[in-house]
Order: structure tokens, then sequence, then C-alpha cells
């Protein structure tokens, strides 16, 4: 898409589905439903994760692209269960940044 980015927001929530495209998400994809994250394999250059829950993280680097990364914003208490497999096979990269508060932010 020339000049920008593509949007896809992943929810659970149908309000939260609203919300995204509304705020200007081109498309959006069930969280839970497995079947529609499979579908969507080697479509991302990037996802951002913003959630604090264990989600099936294998399953969200097949949605990336080649050389694709799955970059951390929200932290989540347990630790990644991740196979190396796809990542070396995939050139694909895990990483995070610490977000703050919004004074921090600004």
């Amino acid at each position: 898409m020339p000049g920008g980015c593509e949007v896809t927001a992943f929810t659970s929530s149908e309000s939260k589905k609203s919300a995204a495209l509304a705020m200007g998400a081109h498309h959006t994809i069930n969280s839970r439903d497995e079947a529609e994250i499979t579908a969507a394999a080697g479509s991302f250059d990037i996802i951002l994760s913003t959630v604090n829950v264990k989600l099936d993280w294998n399953l969200y680097l097949q949605a990336l692209k080649p050389k694709g990364r799955l970059h951390f914003l929200g932290a989540t208490l347990e630790p990644l269960d991740i196979g190396v497999f796809g990542l070396i096979m995939g050139q694909k990269s895990i990483s995070g940044t610490a977000v703050g508060s919004p004074s921090t932010i600004e």
C-alpha cells in the first residue's frame, strides 16, 4: 500500500473490533479463532502485541512474512513458549519495548 501501512487489528471482542475499524484499521482478525489466524499465514511484516496474557505465539509467528518481527509492548508474566525452528527458517525475530504511562510517552 503506497504511502502508508495496511493495519490489521487482532481482537477477541466485537466492540473492540468496531473501535479498531473506527480508528483506521483496515481489517480485523478474531484472536480466539485459530483458523482465522492460520488463514493469515505469511501476511504480516510486523505484529505489535499489547496483551498481557499467554497466547499461542507460534501461531502468531506463522502469520509473519519471512524476516517478520513479533514485537511486544505488553508483558506477560509467563515465559514465552516459542519454537526456534520457525524463527530460524523464516529469519523472523522477537523484540520488545518498555512502554510507560501517557505522560512518559509524551
